[in-house]
């Protein structure tokens, strides 16, 4: 395998890693969004109070009903956008579609110059390397003939197949020349991909420190918002054997 095949192998283990961990940060940017969502969904529900209302007749509560808070908020994990917005592809947005294809589309116009100048590079090398086997079997044919005796060190043939030669080895040496080139665009661009993935994994952890605070303040409204229902409940049970 040669060294151009190892770079190209390379970039497209990155980009593989690359995707996957933008695939991780979409799917934990939509968790958080939903969460923060029910959150203020629950906070909501959690601050409805019950009124008192009277008439000329007698005196009774009126409940306002809380809407069914526990499948509230689990369906507020499935309609819900990681923006907040409603879900009408497959679990996003439209906003967040539009806003993952402009972010694919930079990333392939950032890699597409990169791609296309190893491409290049591929290709004259490819040519190289038909140049060289072709001098080569030149030299084998070369030397089948001098063995037996069909040509001497004089032979205008020899030197066309010397002047070849030298060619080649300049040739050659434009080839190191351009792989050191393309070898530290290269690192280059590895390096700036480590710098976006180290960037990404930074935000990655603040967001999930996030999570489990929001996850946190959840559980506790949840269990404020079961005591209000049990007090409602309890609430009913007093009126209806005030009423008796």
């Amino acid at each position: 395998m040669t060294d151009l095949e190892n770079i190209r192998k390379e970039i497209t283990k990155l980009q593989t890693e690359n995707a996957k961990l933008t695939t991780k940060v979409v799917r934990n940017r939509k968790i958080i969004a939903q969460k923060e969502e029910t959150f203020i969904k629950v906070q909501n529900i959690a601050n409805e109070e019950e009124t008192f209302d009277s008439d000329s007749t007698q005196a009774s509560f009126k409940i306002k009903q809380l809407p069914n808070g526990m499948d509230k908020v689990r369906e507020l994990y499935k309609t819900v956008c990681q923006c907040g917005g409603a879900a009408k592809f497959n679990g996003f947005c439209e906003s967040c579609v539009k806003k993952m294809k402009e972010d694919y589309e930079k990333a392939m116009n950032d890699y597409l110059p990169i791609a296309l100048q190893y491409e290049k590079v591929y290709s004259s090398n490819v040519n190289k390397e038909v140049k060289m086997l072709s001098i080569k079997n030149k030299i084998d044919s070369m030397k089948q003939k001098i063995k037996e005796g069909d040509i001497n060190f004089q032979d205008e043939s020899l030197k066309i197949l010397q002047d070849e030669i030298n060619y080649l080895r300049k040739q050659i040496k434009i080839i190191q020349m351009e792989y050191e080139v393309q070898q530290k665009e290269f690192v280059r661009y590895v390096e700036e991909q480590n710098k976006v993935q180290e960037d990404l994994e930074m935000r990655l952890a603040k967001k999930e420190n996030k999570i489990q605070k929001v996850q946190f303040e959840i559980e506790k409204l949840l269990l404020k918002n079961k005591k209000i229902e049990e007090n409602i409940d309890f609430a009913k049970e007093e009126l209806e054997s005030y009423v008796k």
